[in-house]
């Protein structure tokens, strides 16, 4: 099994991505913390896919 070396752009790309990753994961975490605190549940994966288009717009 050989090991995948990738040039600088391939390596900023992955880390652009990642970085994306990491933000929408913290900024969904603290979305289902907040909910969590005040209605004593959760989120569906669904309302906070929604959430989050709009979020994009």
């Amino acid at each position: 099994m050989g090991v995948c070396q990738s040039n600088s752009e391939q390596s900023f790309l992955i880390e652009n991505h990642f970085g994306c990753a990491k933000c929408t994961y913290n900024w969904a975490l603290a979305l289902q913390q907040e909910y969590y605190d005040k209605h004593n549940k959760g989120l569906s994966g669904k309302n906070i896919q929604a959430r989050l288009v709009i979020l994009k717009k």
